[in-house]
């Protein structure tokens, strides 16, 4: 698997945590009706060096080769199960929030871009509190100008907390990070779950620390 990473602190004082997201932040467009931003953590030096076996043996069961990006929205059903079934067997934890479009009414959601940062930062908000003192590895999908404006939102919008609570903020290439494309089978099985197809989230549901809805639905 050479060309994949993933990162750790070598002297184990700092949590990384990847980010993926799933569906848009347009919130008029309702194809998918949710937004997930998802989180993936792992601390044991053991998983993160199991990761490429785990990774080779995912491939392996859905039959494609070891050198493609594992992307949920290019998955079926079935094969996203497996998928996270195989990868089940790494030590990780997750976290994801999930924005029900339709029920999204400020005005200020009315701009993709502002959503796309205020949906970053609810999640980060929460995760700094569990490990404070992390960095954090996002997907970049966007433009360079782009990512250092979510960069400086989320500094600014955290600046009142310690200065060693947030530490680096990273854009990684998706396909050479293998924990980024986990993040982003575990948006996508969040999203699923969101329409009525749970299979994947099964799966993985033992390793959540945290799994938001917002607004928040209606208690059954």
């Amino acid at each position: 698997m050479e060309g994949y990473s993933a990162d750790v602190d070598t002297e184990g004082i700092r949590s990384t945590i990847y980010f993926d997201e799933s569906g848009n932040p347009n919130i008029r467009d309702l194809n998918p009706a949710v937004f997930v931003v998802a989180a993936v953590i792992i601390e044991s030096r053991q998983a993160l060096a199991d990761l490429d076996r785990r990774f080779r043996n995912a491939f392996n069961a859905i039959g494609r080769p070891e050198d493609h990006e594992m992307k949920s929205a290019s998955l079926s059903l079935r094969k996203h199960v497996r998928v996270l079934r195989e990868l089940s067997l790494l030590d990780y934890e997750w976290a994801a929030v999930c924005f029900h479009k339709s029920n999204l009414t400020s005005a200020a959601f009315e701009s993709p871009t502002t959503f796309y940062r205020y949906a970053y930062q609810f999640l980060v908000g929460d995760l700094i509190s569990v490990y404070p003192r992390c960095n954090l590895v996002l997907d970049q999908n966007s433009t360079e100008s782009s990512q250092l404006e979510l960069e400086q939102h989320l500094r600014s919008m955290n600046s009142g907390l310690p200065v060693s609570r947030l530490g680096d903020i990273a854009f990684a290439d998706s396909s050479k990070v293998r924990l980024v494309q986990l993040a982003d089978l575990i948006a996508g099985a969040v999203r699923l779950a969101a329409s009525g197809r749970e299979h994947p989230l099964r799966e993985i549901e033992e390793r959540a620390v945290s799994l938001v809805h917002w607004p928040r639905l209606p208690s059954a």
